[in-house]
């Protein structure tokens, strides 16, 4: 067996990501990588039922169909079903007032799980590589995260995995070389205004021509070392929360005294589940202000309620801190 395709393999079986037995559905936007993993998955996992999705952004109308055409192609060369989708990503950028990269990311997502739910099956394939989790914990890192966002990608997420994140563009690259396999260019992956491409394409260079020429696997080690933290932390603020904040329908019960026992990162745990919850975001800022609420608030419990507008008002300190 080819080395790439042994490593590879070796990893999905033991991280337990697809058996013969699963179906799936894969993101191919025809760029390297995604090709690549179509042809991976398709010569390791040949008894898959397999479905591969192209996610029409309608960003490049002067490069999609050719895309399109040569992803179907190749999903007929992997004994795959072809499937294409149009999302509207600047109607999504508009109302969600997000970034176009966000609302791309968060349309294709989408766009891939109705798939999954509409096939049945078990599994989202896509194709991020070590490169990519590079250039995330940089990109997070710039926007301000915590150790759980400077972990980076997971390789099995929910219904989602990512077979080559432990692999370089340079080695799929030569894969597909190697097999003649044919791939697309991807225009806007050179447009610097989109800041993960400023990263990849001035950010990272520089770091590694005149600060850490493997700034690449440093980047890598280190989400891997936070990974394993925060993994850590997850099992110790699962294990305290049901004691600390009890939940009923419309309420939110914060138990004070056993809280304020708790280091301050467990602390920052619990209050992150707390805005998740209540579909606030949480943020340095937010967390912090939720931090000085519980130091200097002299009850042994703090109330959230969010049925009615006067029992928001009644609680007003903590609705203040999740703004």
């Amino acid at each position: 067996m080819n080395p790439l395709l042994k490593r590879i393999h070796n990893i999905i079986v033991s991280a337990s990501l697809l058996s013969d037995e699963s179906s799936l559905i894969i993101g191919v936007s025809g760029g390297a990588d995604s090709i690549a993993l179509l042809h991976i998955l398709s010569a390791l996992f040949p008894a898959t039922r397999r479905i591969v999705v192209y996610v029409d952004h309608g960003l490049r109308p002067d490069e999609t169909d050719a895309e399109k055409k040569m992803v179907q192609e190749q999903a007929g060369i992997c004994c795959a079903d072809f499937e294409t989708v149009v999302v509207d990503v600047q109607g999504e950028k508009n109302k969600s007032k997000c970034s176009l990269e966000e609302a791309a990311r968060t349309l294709r997502y989408r766009a891939l799980e109705d798939i999954r739910i509409k096939h049945k099956a078990t599994t989202i394939a896509v194709g991020h590589t070590a490169n990519d989790q590079a250039e995330e914990v940089l990109l997070r890192l710039i926007r301000g995260s915590g150790s759980a966002g400077l972990s980076g990608m997971n390789q099995l997420r929910g219904h989602i995995i990512r077979p080559l994140l432990y692999e370089t563009k340079e080695k799929l690259l030569h894969y597909l070389q190697e097999q003649h396999i044919p791939f697309c260019q991807d225009s806007s992956n050179f447009d610097t205004r989109f800041l993960r491409n400023k990263i990849r394409l001035e950010l990272l260079p520089i770091l590694e021509r005149d600060y850490n020429a493997s700034m690449q696997q440093t980047l890598l080690q280190t989400a891997a070392i936070l990974s394993d933290e925060d993994s850590l932390l997850t099992q110790l603020t699962e294990a305290i929360l049901p004691d600390v904040l009890q939940k009923e329908p419309g309420k939110l019960t914060l138990s004070l005294p056993l809280f304020t026992e708790q280091p301050v990162a467990i602390q920052r745990r619990i209050f992150d589940t707390i805005c998740w919850t209540l579909h606030s975001k949480p943020s340095f800022k937010k967390i912090q202000s939720l931090l000085t609420l519980a130091a200097n608030n002299e009850q042994k419990e703090i109330h959230h309620r969010w049925a009615t507008s006067c029992e928001r008002q009644r609680y007003s300190s903590l609705s203040s801190a999740l703004q």
